[in-house]
């Protein structure tokens, strides 16, 4: 079935563990903007992990050269981390093929950088890789088996573009068992019920994404539940 409204705009809301994003606080919230407009980072922390939530604004293609071009200015291009936090950003601007290249380019650096290779195996899912992007996905969680990120990139890659909804929800399921304080999870989780036809537990995922979202509080991620909520009420 078709997704809520609303659903498009969670897509650009998503988590990584402090073991992937070394300026995340394992005991602060922190705030960065690299941007006034384009990108905001928030940290929200329990048990000494740290979750930054990104939020790539849609703007018009002119707007994200300029962007683009701020990233690139920051970067030192010999460290793996900053290539792969590039990628990252370049997903989700769905400029696929840049993100590929500088995941590709941080994975020669250093082959284990897991925040690389979950956009490697995300971009492959997009162009229909689905073998290639089991195989990044499940190198991700050889490497940190206990990372509730990854479980969540995988399960998130496997509902957007329809890989398997069943591992999908096998898989969010273990995201939240690891990790209950973070909102993003039930969203996806609840986007997945809801694609399911599942309405009344994607109504109550939503829910318990406003509850969690609120220590700390993460505004935008409870406006984001709320607006599918409306949908999913429809």
């Amino acid at each position: 079935s078709l997704l809520p409204r609303a659903a498009f705009r969670s897509e650009f809301t998503f988590p990584l563990s402090s073991a992937h994003f070394a300026s995340a606080s394992s005991s602060t919230t922190a705030s960065v903007v690299v941007t006034p407009f384009l990108l905001t980072m928030c940290a929200s922390v329990e048990d000494d992990v740290a979750f930054p939530f990104v939020k790539a604004e849609m703007f018009a293609s002119s707007v994200k050269t300029v962007f683009i071009a701020e990233v690139i200015s920051s970067i030192n291009p010999s460290i793996s981390s900053h290539n792969s936090k590039k990628a990252l950003v370049l997903y989700y601007l769905d400029d696929f093929e840049a993100a590929d290249r500088f995941a590709n380019y941080a994975l020669s650096i250093d082959n284990n950088d897991v925040r690389a290779i979950i956009v490697s195996a995300a971009v492959k899912a997009n162009k229909g890789l689905t073998d290639q992007s089991i195989e990044l996905f499940d190198r991700a969680l050889e490497l940190e088996p206990e990372d509730s990120s990854v479980y969540y990139w995988k399960a998130k890659s496997f509902r957007e573009y329809n890989i398997d909804l069943e591992k999908s929800m096998e898989l969010i399921n273990k995201a939240i068992d690891l990790d209950r304080s973070a909102p993003a999870f039930y969203i996806e989780r609840a986007l997945l019920y809801f694609s399911l036809g599942n309405l009344e537990n994607s109504e109550n995922d939503l829910l318990e994404a406003i509850e969690v979202a609120k220590n700390p509080r993460n505004q935008k991620l409870i406006d984001t539940a709320k607006e599918i909520l409306e949908d999913v009420k429809k």
